[in-house]
């Protein structure tokens, strides 16, 4: 990895752990992961976010996907993504008046909930990170 993708990856990790802090002090606790599979895939990669940063609907598309996962393979055998679907959706957030599950979000910074906490800037500097 370069200097510079190490770099934006390192701020991006920073920016969203301080977006777990910020939730916590304003009452919208997003609990971490605490089933070992999801926690040692997912991590193995990046961070394992919190299933209720997303709906439903979002994590099975994220999981039915995995062999294009925002450019990369992750792909795993059947029984293990059917686990970890199942974790991410039991623990998933709630849907929110105007979500559409036929269009669900792939990526926490899209979601409305991060744009309203981190603004414009923030979500730029995300999407700049190479996926």
């Amino acid at each position: 990895m370069r200097k510079k993708d190490l770099a934006v990856a390192v701020a991006v990790l920073l920016g969203v752990s301080g977006l777990f802090a910020t939730a916590r002090a304003e009452g919208d606790f997003y609990p971490p992961v605490t089933h070992d599979l999801t926690q040692a895939e997912c991590s193995a990669c990046h961070m394992a976010y919190p299933a209720g940063l997303l709906t439903a609907p979002s994590w099975q598309a994220i999981m039915a996907d995995l062999g294009n996962h925002f450019g990369e393979d992750a792909s795993l055998p059947p029984e293990a993504v059917a686990e970890i679907t199942a974790y991410l959706t039991a623990n998933a957030g709630k849907p929110r008046r105007g979500d559409d599950p036929a269009n669900p979000v792939l990526r926490i910074s899209d979601s409305r909930w991060f744009q309203r906490e981190h603004g414009p800037r923030v979500i730029a500097k995300a999407k700049e990170t190479p996926t």
